[in-house]
């Protein structure tokens, strides 16, 4: 948490490297990313997977 209370988590991040995927297909449909709101959900995506 920041000063003001608030995640410094929040936001769309890019996901670039994995240990067990090349970034090929990571993003084989969309660019793989992992993204926080500050209502406390989240998403993932990549490769074929949208959780």
């Amino acid at each position: 948490m920041s000063a003001n209370g608030a995640s410094l988590l929040i936001g769309k991040w890019r996901l670039f490297e994995a240990d067990l995927w090349d970034v090929k297909y990571l993003d084989l449909v969309e660019p793989a990313y992992i993204s926080f709101a500050a209502c406390g959900n989240g998403e993932l995506v990549l490769a074929m997977k949208r959780c």
